[in-house]
């Protein structure tokens, strides 16, 4: 996992990685222009507070959605 594997990541790791990981700058910017759609549901160029709301509503639902799938999914008790 680390060049000199103590089993930390040490800073200097951490930048190796993030910078092997970086995408180009249009990448970069074709994200952030989907990420922004996603909240400017009417295309105006702006997020409004009812746009913020709608999509915050939307991440706390799936969020929760997906959280109590997962604690379901976990047995409440070993058997031996």
């Amino acid at each position: 996992m680390t060049a000199n594997d103590n089993g930390k990541l040490e800073f200097s790791e951490f930048c190796e990685i993030i910078a092997k990981n970086r995408k180009s700058l249009e990448e970069e910017q074709e994200e952030l222009t989907k990420a922004f759609q996603l909240f400017d549901k009417n295309g105006d160029g702006t997020i409004d507070r009812e746009e913020l709301k709608k999509v915050i509503n939307a991440f706390e639902h799936t969020s929760t959605a997906a959280a109590n799938s997962c604690m379901f999914s976990v047995p409440t008790s070993i058997h031996s």
